[in-house]
């Protein structure tokens, strides 16, 4: 009862990688707005908030750590996620097995209608 099932955690995977990548695009650019600076006079501002001064500055303040696991999350962590959930469902061998189907199999039923139109005809 405590125990996942093989049918749980694929929907887990297919649910986690649906809503990571509705949310990747919005929050990665997000995420990597926070190392965008740019030098007004002798200050080093934040470009998405000129009042907010650039956390590159200090990479040991809070904002630059947040950052940098921000960063880990989605725009490196989403993507390596994708891989590791594909990997580990094994989708590149039955994608292997789907294109010899898709190649293979209406070749074979087209030389099985050519066979059958053949031997109806003499």
């Amino acid at each position: 009862r405590g125990q996942w099932t093989e049918r749980t955690v694929v929907v887990l995977c297919q649910n986690s990688l649906g809503w990571s990548f509705l949310f990747f695009p919005i929050v990665s650019r997000v995420v990597l707005a926070t190392f965008h600076c740019h030098r007004l006079g002798d200050s080093h501002l934040l470009r998405a908030d000129y009042i907010t001064p650039c956390p590159n500055d200090n990479p040991t303040s809070s904002e630059f750590v947040v950052a940098m696991v921000g960063v880990l999350l989605f725009p490196i962590g989403v993507p390596l996620f994708t891989v590791v959930a594909l990997w580990s469902l094994d989708i590149p061998q039955l994608a292997k097995a789907r294109a010899f189907e898709a190649y293979w199999v209406p070749m074979q039923q087209l030389v099985k209608r050519q066979a059958a139109a053949e031997q109806k005809n003499k």
